[in-house]
């Protein structure tokens, strides 16, 4: 349904697609052009239900809100700018929607027939609510040629609704104020756009500020992001240097202090071993002969002695 919405948009009104001197007079920073459709509402003001809503948050901004008067000429068209604490469940009641409102209706229904030419006036209600009271009406005439309404919200506190048209004896164009709202504490917190038959006439928010509670393409994200490490630029060559002075290294270690100390005590204690047991074995060889002389000359002794008993 958007792209529908979107190239209808571009069909009818050509001339809008470029920023125009009323732009330059409305918006004092930056501007940007977008795509914002309205919320579709019957024509009892009820929301019809959808995925979602578009709700934005109440900040000190100014927008752009683009219809084409000839695209409702012969049918219902109701246009709603609210200003809402929260925002409920909006298919049951319509009470959110005109408690601090703006609605743009049209001020009588013309029989289908040919559209007027594009320097025709179309004429509308203008109704202000404030705390669900009818504040104040009035009756506009939007051209087609200007069928736009700007909304200043760089005060919180007082919202202002303009259009802009030419001036009688210049060349130039001239702002009118529409109506202004003053909002009481505490503040809204949201503001959304509604209109009715949006399939045959389209509304939507055609250009924000630089403040607006939407992100375009176009703006760069006022978030500062991780900063990702540069990881090391290792190369081969260098870690086979260090491979190569690292076993240097080891082996100097190894046979200048581990080595000779190893061995050094190792033998010590061997050699140490080795001259006990020898010593052992030279006083053990003179013990053992004169056992055996001594033996052996008992045995002689004892032998005749027994020879003569027989």
């Amino acid at each position: 349904m958007l792209p529908k919405l979107a190239l209808l948009f571009l069909q009818v009104s050509p001339g809008l697609s470029f920023l125009s001197r009323a732009d330059g007079h409305h918006f004092s920073s930056d501007i940007a052009e977008t795509f914002l459709p309205a919320n579709e509402i019957d024509d009892n003001i009820r929301v019809f239900p959808a995925p979602f809503h578009r709700v934005y948050n109440h900040r000190q901004t100014r927008f752009r809100i683009t219809f084409n008067p000839s695209l409702c000429y012969g049918i219902n068209h109701t246009v709603i700018i609210a200003f809402m604490h929260h925002f409920p469940d909006p298919t049951r009641t319509t009470k959110p929607l005109l408690n601090n409102s703006v609605m743009l209706t049209k001020k009588m229904r013309v029989p289908p027939g040919v559209i007027p030419l594009a320097t025709t006036n179309f004429s509308y209600h203008l109704t202000t609510y404030m705390n669900g009271k009818n504040m104040s009406l009035s009756d506009i005439n939007i051209p087609m040629m200007y069928g736009n309404i700007y909304i200043d919200a760089s005060n919180q506190t007082q919202i202002i609704i303009r259009k802009f048209r030419p001036a009688l004896y210049s060349n130039e164009i001239e702002g009118i104020d529409l109506t202004k709202i003053t909002l009481k504490h505490p503040q809204p917190r949201y503001i959304g756009l509604f209109a009715s038959n949006m399939k045959s006439c389209p509304t939507f928010i055609s250009a924000v500020d630089s403040m607006f509670d939407v992100w375009l393409p176009t703006r760069n994200i006022n978030v500062k992001g991780r900063q990702v490490p540069t990881p090391e630029k290792t190369t081969v060559l260098r870690d086979v240097i260090l491979a190569f002075l690292f076993i240097v290294f080891y082996y100097y270690c190894l046979t200048s202090f581990v080595l000779p100390a190893y061995f050094h005590h190792m033998m010590s204690t061997t050699l140490a071993q080795e001259r006990a047991l020898q010593k052992s074995c030279e006083t053990e060889e003179p013990t053992r002969q004169n056992n055996n002389i001594n033996a052996l000359q008992q045995q002689g002794i004892q032998g005749p002695s027994r020879e003569k008993s027989y």
